[in-house]
């Protein structure tokens, strides 16, 4: 890894431990995001079709 690696190592650490909060936030707003009905793509026509959710 060598001395430039083991900077580069120290600071995305540092780099992620300072973005703490803002990641508690985004993990806040997206909770439940891909998980049952909100799993993968729902276009009108397959709403329409499973009766679930709204279309548009």
């Amino acid at each position: 890894m060598g001395v430039a690696g083991a900077g580069s190592l120290a600071e995305v650490i540092n780099t992620a431990i300072a973005g703490r909060d803002r990641f508690k936030t985004m993990e806040t707003f997206f909770a439940g995001v891909g998980t049952g009905t909100k799993t993968g793509i729902w276009t009108p026509q397959i709403i329409s079709r499973s009766g679930m959710g709204e279309a548009g």
